[in-house]
C-alpha cells in the first residue's frame, strides 16, 4: 500500500481507502490504521450505510449491489468525499 500511496503523491492524486460494504474482513483495522498513520482519507462504507443495509434490498446476492444498492453507495460516497447531499433524479 505504501507504494500506491507514493505513486499517488508523486502524481498529485489523492489516495482514498474505501472499506467495501460486503466484506467483514479482519484486515479492516489495518486499512484504517494505515490511513490514519499516513494522512489518507478512509471511508467506512458499512458504517455510512448501516441503516440502508438493515432495510434490505441493497444486494442481489449478498455481494453484488442491486440498482438501489449502487444508488445508495454512490450517494454515501458523494456525501463523504465531496459534501454533496442531493437525491438523484431517477
Amino acid at each position: 500500500m505504501s507504494g500506491i500511496l507514493e505513486w499517488c503523491r508523486a502524481h498529485g492524486a489523492e489516495m482514498v481507502i474505501v472499506q467495501p460494504i460486503y466484506i467483514e474482513d479482519p484486515k479492516t483495522p489495518l486499512l484504517a490504521d494505515f490511513a490514519r498513520e499516513n494522512n489518507v482519507r478512509y471511508v467506512n462504507l458499512p458504517a455510512l450505510l448501516a441503516e440502508d443495509r438493515a432495510r434490505g434490498g441493497m444486494f442481489l446476492d449478498g455481494v453484488h449491489p442491486s440498482d438501489i444498492g449502487h444508488r445508495l453507495i454512490g450517494r454515501a460516497l458523494a456525501r463523504e468525499l465531496f459534501g454533496v447531499d442531493k437525491p438523484d433524479a431517477g
